[in-house]
């Protein structure tokens, strides 16, 4: 459970522009091929990582049921062009159908009221399954499941965290990194307006 230091990117400079650029061309992609969220997982322990794919934006015109209740996007690249515009961070839920430690942090933790109303008013949130989007969560560097990645609007990761965590210290957790979020932003702005 170990966050990226502040300032840490998801990828590469150079391999984020390609790799965001390579994702956001698949838009086109028709809605029969774009996966469908399987909301049961079977119990068991923590999951290991492994693994090609990914899939593509909902069109920004069409309301979308959010997955769970919770998690408005599917793809990063419609989550990063949302925070484009909404200038909130991104948090990344990865999961694997078959680990339960995520359906846990799903109904013991994503579900709590306090948390659901963060994440709806606070983030652009993005649910990635590691059986659809392998090469994403590759790409991510998941080792394990679920995990959490609090991405700042500029691809900056601010938090990972790897694993199930409890309601109160996931609050915590969330409530630190909108913090440094907000920072962040504010730094950004005043120099904005200096120039």
């Amino acid at each position: 459970m170990k966050p990226y230091p502040s300032g840490g990117s998801i990828f590469a400079p150079a391999a984020l522009v390609v790799f965001v650029s390579s994702l956001t061309a698949s838009a086109d992609q028709p809605a029969s091929q774009r996966p469908v969220v399987d909301a049961q997982a079977p119990p068991g322990a923590v999951c290991e990582s492994s693994d090609e794919g990914h899939e593509a934006a909902v069109p920004a015109k069409q309301p979308t049921p959010r997955i769970h209740g919770i998690f408005r996007h599917t793809s990063y690249p419609a989550a990063w062009t949302a925070a484009q515009k909404t200038k909130r961070p991104i948090l990344v839920y990865v999961t694997s159908s078959s680990c339960p430690h995520c359906v846990q942090m799903i109904e013991q933790t994503y579900k709590r009221p306090a948390i659901k109303q963060v994440m709806h008013q606070q983030f652009e949130t993005v649910y990635v399954d590691r059986g659809r989007q392998p090469k994403l969560v590759q790409q991510l560097r998941v080792r394990w499941f679920p995990t959490t990645i609090v991405v700042a609007a500029d691809n900056k990761v601010l938090d990972k965290i790897e694993g199930y965590v409890a309601a109160s210290a996931f609050a915590e957790r969330l409530e630190t990194q909108l913090a440094i979020h907000n920072a962040i932003a504010n730094d950004a702005e005043k120099s904005l307006v200096q120039k």
